[in-house]
């Protein structure tokens, strides 16, 4: 019997090379946040860029977690789960566990590396004043995109036990990451908002990632709120996916 780690590893990095072959994956994952960041880097006055950058660049970086984990994952998981991959795998050894922890690291992967070039290009490109670059940061931001991405992932996981199919998932994920972008503080100043609005932001995840990331940027100290109720979201999800998603059309084991 071939260990987890002997399997996972392969087939992450077969993910991310079939990954990479989706020109609208590449887009949307890849391309866009690095021309908006240009964009907005290169072109904005500098008063513009002072005001925006406490919010754009830990918005951005959440953008990425969540296209990648949620958006690119929900109608993938639930294709290979009603076309019967993971009872096909078994005779390979390959459990389902395997599975779903080869597109955590291969999403992990790529979330990592988009979001270096993100936050890299914010730091470059706009007045940055209070970012200290530091084991502490360093060791934050890394375990900041590793809770995003199991989060988010889970997330995804969560919305395929009420789909079968694989375009009805994709466009239930679509919505759901919409929701979590534009109404999780990703684009917009929290203290911008009328108490009522900013309690509706609080219940998103989302705006609980922007935070920690937020701190790594050296603009907010909320650490352990934000990781802790990351974790408390996190766990949840987990457990509606361990009692749920293995009841719908193909058992897990």
């Amino acid at each position: 019997m071939k260990t987890t780690a002997n399997v996972i590893l392969p087939l992450a990095w077969l993910d991310i090379k079939l990954y990479l072959r989706e020109s609208i994956a590449v887009l949307w994952t890849f391309l866009m946040p690095t021309a908006l960041m240009l964009g907005m880097g290169l072109f904005l006055p500098a008063g513009a860029k002072e005001a925006i950058y406490p919010t754009i660049i830990p918005g951005m970086c959440t953008i990425v977690i969540i296209t990648a984990a949620l958006i690119g994952v929900t109608a993938l998981v639930v294709d290979t789960r009603e076309a019967g991959v993971f009872e096909t795998l078994k005779l390979l050894e390959i459990g389902p566990r395997e599975v779903l922890g080869m597109y955590i690291v291969s999403r992990g992967i790529m979330c990592a590396i988009m979001v270096v070039i993100v936050f890299a290009l914010g730091i470059a490109l706009f007045p940055v004043s209070h970012f200290i670059l530091s084991a502490y940061t360093i060791t934050l931001f890394f375990m900041t995109i590793f809770l995003g991405v199991i989060l988010f992932f889970n997330m995804a996981l969560a919305i395929g036990v009420f789909f079968r199919s694989a375009p009805s998932a994709h466009v239930a994920g679509m919505i759901v990451s919409s929701v979590l972008i534009f109404a999780g503080g990703c684009y917009f100043d929290m203290g911008e908002l009328v108490p009522s609005l900013r309690f509706l932001v609080m219940l998103m995840p989302s705006f609980y990632l922007n935070n920690l990331f937020s701190v790594v940027l050296g603009q907010t100290q909320d650490v352990v709120e934000s990781a802790l109720i990351l974790a408390i979201f996190t766990v949840g999800l987990t457990t509606f996916n361990m009692l749920f998603f293995n009841s719908r059309r193909r058992r897990f084991d």
